[in-house]
C-alpha cells in the first residue's frame, strides 16, 4: 500500500531510508486535486498570478468541526511517531510542545492530571 511506503519515505526510524522529495512525489501522485472556491477579488487574481492559495490557520475557524484531526490510535501511539508528530504540529500552531501533549492527551504533564 502507498500510505506506508509514504510513512517509510517521510518518517522511517532508520535514518538512511528517509527520502521526503520521493515521499512528497508519491502522495501528490496519490492524492486528488484540492478546489478551493472564493470570490474573485484582488486577492483571489493576486493568488494566481503568483501560483499560491492562502488558507486561514484552524485556530481562526468559527467552526471547530472544520480542524478536526482524526490520528489512529494505532499510529499516534508508536512512541516513534508520536514525539515527532507533536513536534510538528507545535511548529504550525506557533506553541511549545507540552501545550500540544495537553490538547491531545487531556493531561497536563506538569501537574500530571485530565484538564
Amino acid at each position: 500500500m502507498w500510505k506506508e511506503q509514504y510513512k517509510e519515505l517521510k518518517f522511517s526510524s532508520d535514518s538512511t531510508k528517509i527520502n521526503t522529495t520521493e515521499g512528497d512525489a508519491l502522495k501528490l501522485g496519490k492524492l486528488p486535486l484540492l478546489y478551493k472556491y472564493s470570490k474573485i477579488d484582488k486577492f483571489s487574481l493576486a493568488n494566481l498570478t503568483t501560483n499560491t492559495a492562502w488558507f486561514r490557520k484552524a485556530t481562526d475557524f468559527n467552526d471547530p468541526c472544520d480542524s478536526v484531526l482524526t490520528i489512529g490510535s494505532r499510529e499516534f501511539y508508536d512512541s516513534q511517531n508520536k514525539k515527532q508528530f507533536i513536534g510538528v504540529l507545535a511548529e504550525i500552531f506557533q506553541v511549545q510542545v507540552e501545550k500540544i501533549e495537553t490538547i491531545i492527551t487531556g493531561v497536563s504533564g506538569k501537574e500530571g492530571r485530565r484538564t
